[in-house]
């Protein structure tokens, strides 16, 4: 999937196969649950829980642990309109 924690910052790296539109993922951090949605589309505008995310072209989220539930959506280019693909 591309997912890798760093103390307390999960940064995503997506690898998805062509034919997923999206992911799902729960992501328990300690207490408190991220429901992350990867999406690949042609419209990559943002659609990120901005308190958690940290720079677009990272894709990293900060992760706390304040016991409330986070949705965040991480929008990638579609495999067809990468360049080189």
């Amino acid at each position: 999937m591309g997912i890798s924690l760093e103390e307390n910052k999960l940064t995503i790296t997506p690898r998805l196969p062509k034919n997923w539109t999206s992911v799902k993922i729960m992501y328990r951090y300690r207490s408190t649950i991220y429901n992350i949605i990867v999406r690949q589309t042609d419209d990559l505008t943002d659609g990120v829980d901005e308190e958690f995310y940290e720079q677009r072209l990272t894709k990293t989220i900060l992760l706390v642990d304040d016991l409330a539930e986070h949705n965040v959506e991480v929008k990638i280019a579609a495999v067809s309109n990468v360049a080189g693909e």
